[in-house]
């Protein structure tokens, strides 16, 4: 069982130090989940650093988690140029194991 919060702040905290005037992060209260660490980072890292070569100047990145019915969520906007949401997001998740787009 891991603390997916303290996962997605450690990630960040390796993340270029110029940026964090640009991340807005909202992390809710969650309960510990089953995850692979070491995918969920990796996966972690591809979606921040490419949101974050995605933004203009003065772009932002928003990083949110929550718990609601049940379930964890984990969200990151930003208001980049974007890439094809459907596409992206299966690529994103078929690098973890047990998650389907």
């Amino acid at each position: 069982m891991e603390d997916l919060n303290r996962i997605v702040r450690a990630v960040l905290g390796n993340l270029n130090p110029g940026l964090s005037s640009q991340i807005h992060v909202q992390l809710g209260e969650l309960p510990a989940v089953f995850v692979d660490t070491d995918d969920i980072t990796r996966v972690l890292q591809n979606i921040f650093i490419n949101a974050s070569e995605a933004i203009p100047p003065d772009g932002i990145i928003t990083i949110t988690s929550s718990h609601r019915d049940g379930a964890v969520e984990l969200s990151v906007e930003d208001n980049g140029t974007g890439n094809d949401q459907g596409v992206y997001g299966k690529r994103a998740l078929s690098s973890i194991p047990h998650l389907q787009a």
